[in-house]
């Protein structure tokens, strides 16, 4: 887990793509395909993606809906 900080806002938790797909329970394929078509939002600094906590409240809130 990494921390990210911006100009006068809060720590938010950044997730690997492994404890990302952890928390949704599906693969890391499943993981990378609904980035790719976007309904998660991941962002790739340097060589490794990372996914915010917030994503995944967002993802998961979608599905609920």
């Amino acid at each position: 887990m990494l921390e990210a900080e911006g100009a006068g806002m809060e720590t938010e938790r950044l997730l690997t793509t492994n404890e990302a797909a952890g928390l949704l329970r599906c693969t890391r394929r499943a993981l990378y395909n609904h980035m790719r078509a976007g309904r998660l939002r991941a962002y790739r600094p340097g060589g490794r993606w990372l996914i915010p906590q917030s994503a995944i409240d967002d993802f998961l809130n979608a599905k609920r809906k």
